[in-house]
């Protein structure tokens, strides 16, 4: 009798530790979720709203933040940085046609940034194509 109890308990323990690992593989498989993970390209896809190319980049701010500098200072497009609050930096400048270029970046944890980048007030083949060869050349500088 005394066997038979303790193997119960032994048995009870067992299911607990089971189920305590099934959920503990479930929670940390939901956290992985939460984050882009970009697949192999490291970002998102690209994708054009509001007049802006939007893109979230497996890259932290501040090292998004340093290309995003690197390829307007390549394109010869000065630029004022704006930093609105720790997570939150806007770069704003002109390009060559007087058009504003702005980028916006936010980071959203300490892994993830949204980039978002508007050429001029009109969505346009050419500024989309602008806002294509700033992106391409801030990847260039991650």
């Amino acid at each position: 009798m005394h066997l038979q109890k303790t193997y119960m308990k032994i048995h009870g323990c067992l299911a607990v530790t089971m189920g305590t690992l099934a959920i503990a593989a479930l929670v940390q498989g939901c956290a992985s979720d939460t984050t882009n993970d970009g697949g192999q390209a490291g970002h998102s896809a690209v994708k054009y709203a509001n007049n802006a190319l939007q893109v979230s980049e497996n890259m932290p701010l501040n090292l998004t933040e340093d290309a995003a500098n690197a390829a307007l200072k390549e394109l010869q497009i000065p630029a004022a940085t704006d930093k609105k609050d720790p997570n939150n930096v806007r770069l704003a400048g002109q390009d060559a046609n007087n058009q504003a270029v702005i980028i916006q970046l936010l980071g959203k944890n300490r892994y993830t940034t949204d980039v978002q980048i508007t050429v001029g007030t009109t969505d346009s083949t050419e500024n989309r194509a602008e806002e294509q060869q700033i992106y391409v050349k801030m990847k260039d500088h991650y």
